[in-house]
C-alpha cells in the first residue's frame, strides 16, 4: 500500500476547478488539505469559507481543526445503526473515516466537491503552475 495518497478537490459547481490539494498519510493516518487559490479573485467567493480564510491569510494548509471540521461534514458518524455492515460489504473491516470519504469519491452534496486521485508526487505548486 502507497505511504500518501493525494486527491485533488475539484468543485462541480465551478466546472471541475481545483480548489485544493488533499493528502493522506498512510502512516499517521492523517488528512491534509492545501487549499488552491482561484484563477481569479471574484472566483474565492465560491470556495469554501474554510479555504477563503485560509487563502486570504496565506496559510499553506489548512489548520488541523478545519481539517476535522471539514471530515465530520462528509462522513457518516460511527454511531449510526447497521454502519459497519455496510463498510464490511464495501470491504472495509473498522470504522475509518479516510475509507468512507474515498468510497464516497469525497463527494459532497452541499458544497458540489469531489475528489480525483493524483500521483503521489502531485504538489500545489505544480497545479498553479499547470494552470498556466
Amino acid at each position: 500500500m502507497q505511504k500518501t495518497e493525494k486527491f485533488l478537490l475539484k468543485d462541480s459547481d465551478q466546472n471541475g476547478e481545483i480548489i485544493g490539494l488533499i493528502s493522506y498519510s498512510h502512516e499517521t493516518k492523517r488528512l491534509t488539505i492545501e487549499p488552491i487559490p482561484p484563477k481569479s479573485p471574484e472566483q474565492l467567493s465560491e470556495y469554501p469559507l474554510s479555504f477563503q480564510l485560509a487563502i486570504q491569510s496565506g496559510c499553506r494548509e489548512l489548520p488541523e481543526k478545519w481539517v476535522e471540521l471539514w471530515i465530520s461534514d462528509r462522513v457518516v458518524p460511527p454511531e449510526r445503526q447497521g454502519l459497519l455492515e455496510r463498510l464490511n460489504e464495501h470491504g472495509v473491516a473498522e470504522y475509518d473515516e479516510f475509507a468512507i470519504m474515498k468510497l464516497a469519491g469525497g463527494k459532497n452534496t452541499m458544497d458540489g466537491t469531489f475528489w480525483e486521485q493524483v500521483s503521489d508526487a502531485t504538489t500545489a505548486e505544480t497545479i498553479l503552475r499547470n494552470r498556466q
